[in-house]
C-alpha cells in the first residue's frame, strides 16, 4: 500500500503477524517494513540496468532516509547498483582492516 510517510505516520504503524511494507506515494521505491517485533527499517526498491533491487536504509528516522533514499537514487539513474556498491565498499574496509592489523 502507497500512501505519504509522515514522521508521525511512520512511529504510528503498528506490527502485525507477518512483515509489511508501507510505501511512500511521493517518493517511488522509498517506503518502510514493519516487522511483528515491532521494529522498522526504510527501505529502497529500484530497478537498475534491467535488474530488481531492494536495499535496506541505515537510519533510523524519515528525515535522514530519505537522504540516502535520494543519493542512492542518483547512483541508479547513472547505472550504479547501489547494492554492488555498498558490497565492493565493504571488501575495502575489510581490506584496510587487513592490511592494518599486519
Amino acid at each position: 500500500m502507497a500512501q505519504k510517510l509522515t514522521a508521525v505516520g511512520v512511529r504510528n504503524l503498528r506490527p502485525e503477524a507477518k512483515k509489511y511494507d508501507v510505501m511512500d506515494a511521493e517518493n517511488p521505491g522509498f517506503g518502510v517494513w514493519v516487522y511483528p517485533s515491532g521494529k522498522k527499517a526504510f527501505i529502497y526498491a529500484y530497478r537498475c540496468n534491467g535488474q530488481k533491487g531492494r536495499i535496506t536504509l541505515d537510519s533510523e528516522n524519515l528525515a535522514e532516509a530519505r537522504e540516502q533514499y535520494r543519493e542512492l537514487r542518483q547512483l541508479v539513474r547513472r547505472g550504479i547498483n547501489p547494492q554492488e556498491q555498498r558490497a565492493e565498499e565493504r571488501r575495502q574496509q575489510e581490506q584496510e582492516l587487513t592490511f592494518e592489523t599486519l
